[in-house]
């Protein structure tokens, strides 16, 4: 091999290694760039909260059940009617004592007489508890209330 064969030869691969080397340096930086993106963006930390959390479960569809009765279930819908008003549930206000009407009755009856007496003895009450009131509401029905017994 000439002199000048091995000059070039030598150049060649001085080359070829300054090439090689200057792809990596690139290389290296695109990556340290997109490494750099990457961090800015937050995708690592991103990533690794993602792989910190539970897997969400999938959602399962209910088992069939089987029909029971005459019919099969099935879907419908209705018009909602306000029931008709009649008048005639219920109390109607206002409540007024008393009965009304021929053979009224006394509104209201009392239990035997008890004494009360204070605690210390010095007072003392005869009270007769009511027993039941008799009352009639706005339409002129009676109304009884019944008390029990103290």
């Amino acid at each position: 091999m000439a002199l000048g064969d091995a000059r070039r030869a030598g150049g060649d691969a001085i080359e070829k290694a300054r090439r090689g080397g200057g792809d990596a340096m690139e290389k290296a930086r695109r990556d340290a760039g997109k490494q750099m993106e990457a961090t800015r963006r937050g995708e690592a930390v991103a990533e690794d909260i993602n792989s910190l959390l539970r897997p969400q479960r999938k959602a399962r569809a209910l088992p069939k059940v089987p029909p029971v009765g005459a019919l099969p279930a099935q879907r419908s819908s209705a018009d909602y009617k306000a029931p008709a008003v009649t008048g005639t549930a219920g109390i109607a206000s206002p409540l007024i004592e008393g009965a009304a009407g021929e053979g009224a009755t006394l509104a209201r009856e009392y239990y035997a007489g008890i004494t009360l007496t204070s605690s210390d003895g010095l007072i003392s009450l005869d009270v007769e508890p009511l027993k039941k009131l008799t009352m009639r509401d706005a339409n002129g029905e009676p109304v009884v209330m019944e008390f029990a017994q103290p």
